[in-house]
């Protein structure tokens, strides 16, 4: 088995793309144990940065939350084509990202 993106599917696990500039929003947005998960796990929110997001509960699947620069460099297009390697193999379901045609088909092409 391995990573992918999927539009539908049983339970996909929620891929959160966030741009570094939009970071501090979207942990306000976070319930308080996430956002002490964050924390806890030592994640910095730099561009690259990887963190599994705790299941909200036993019938939730675990989610993940990947930081970008979302600049159109090529230093951030290889840290998104660096994401299949990096999350556990699962079915994944972009739960936010990319809201105009030419940034979802970079995601979809560094995939």
């Amino acid at each position: 088995m391995s990573s992918t993106v999927v539009a539908s599917a049983q339970k996909p696990r929620p891929l959160f793309l966030v741009a570094t500039s939009a970071l501090a929003a979207w942990r306000r947005r976070q319930d308080e144990p996430t956002r002490a998960w964050l924390e806890a796990s030592g994640f910095s929110g730099k561009p690259g940065d990887l963190a599994l997001l705790p299941a909200r509960d036993a019938a939730d699947p675990v989610g993940a939350v990947f930081v970008h620069q979302d600049d159109g460099s090529p230093e951030d297009f290889w840290r998104l084509a660096s994401l299949p390697l990096r999350l556990p193999d699962a079915e994944w379901k972009l739960a936010a990202g990319p809201r105009d045609a030419a940034r979802a088909t970079r995601v979809a092409i560094a995939w």
